[in-house]
């Protein structure tokens, strides 16, 4: 099906064109190219999440992701969500790496100034949250930034 969606839609432009339904035919291109589905094109979602972390999104990753997870995820048996669970992990823990190794500590803090609360809870996060590095390595003072956490990278 989803190779059979990018031919709809070039049929569906062919007859907007056909019609001379011109201000429909630009919504409609300028709505493809705002697609959150990414035609079901598994290859263009991955494309994105990754754009996301090389571009230090975080509030793009994690609104795309609740999109994926509320359109497509929750609708998985127990056993493959917790598959996907483990992958929003990892997609969180890239974007912490790829930050880190990049320089982007202010972006490693704001990542966990808005989201310790949450993930702090979860089991699989426990020992980022263990001693280890914490806000000074990212040249902030504890006390200055009225922080209470540390993590420390996975080798």
């Amino acid at each position: 099906m989803a190779a059979d969606v990018p031919m709809l839609d070039d049929v569906i432009k062919e007859y907007l064109i056909f019609r001379g339904f011109s201000g429909t035919l630009k919504s409609f291109e300028s709505d493809l190219k705002a697609d959150k589905d990414k035609s079901f094109r598994v290859d263009k979602i991955v494309d994105q999440l990754h754009q996301y972390i090389l571009s230090y999104d975080i509030v793009g990753l994690r609104d795309f992701w609740d999109y994926l997870n509320d359109r497509f995820f929750k609708r998985l048996d127990y056993q493959h969500y917790t598959n996907v669970k483990k992958l929003e992990m990892c997609l969180l823990r890239l974007y912490i790496i790829h930050a880190l190794q990049n320089s982007k500590n202010d972006k490693v803090v704001e990542f966990f100034e808005k989201y310790t609360a949450e993930l702090q809870t979860q089991t699989e996060w426990r020992e980022w949250f263990g001693e280890g590095l914490g806000p000074h390595t990212f040249g902030l003072q504890a006390e200055e930034r009225g922080l209470s956490y540390s993590f420390h990278q996975e080798s």
